[in-house]
């Protein structure tokens, strides 16, 4: 059960991206600004999430929606065990990266607050491509 949570903590992790930098002139401001909104808008519905690393499989739903909030449901599969997982919290854009802010979540992983930060770096209609601060990349998939 301790390389279940072990993993969970890792595929949390990978999610987790340092600073990016900020658009100097008013102009690269206005341009971030509406890139920013476009993507928010985009990003908001349901994406399908399916890991596989070291023989622990991830299978994860997460729903941004308008108001600003997500929910995250799923489940780890390792050894024919499954522990389900669920989040909840806020998620914001900014300058391409995604903030998420938990409110909670179970197992207890995260603290009440905490963040993980994914800089975007492809979302359309059907997938959203992000990269975590340990530079792993994931491709979420559309799914309503």
């Amino acid at each position: 059960m301790n390389k279940i949570y072990s993993a969970l903590l890792l595929v949390s992790l990978a999610s987790l991206l340092g600073a990016c930098s900020t658009p100097q002139s008013p102009e690269q401001k206005q341009a971030a600004l509406a890139q920013d909104r476009k993507w928010e808008n985009t990003l908001v519905g349901t994406w399908e999430v399916h890991k596989d690393e070291q023989g622990i499989k991830l299978v994860g739903r997460t729903t941004y929606q308008p108001d600003g909030n997500f929910i995250k449901t799923g489940h780890i599969e390792y050894n024919e065990m499954i522990l389900p997982i669920t989040g909840r919290g806020t998620w914001q854009l900014v300058n391409g990266k995604l903030t998420e802010s938990f409110t909670e979540d179970m197992p207890p992983i995260f603290k009440s607050g905490q963040q993980l930060h994914s800089q975007i770096i492809q979302i359309d209609l059907q997938q959203f491509v992000y990269k975590s601060s340990s530079g792993s990349i994931t491709r979420e998939i559309r799914v309503n």
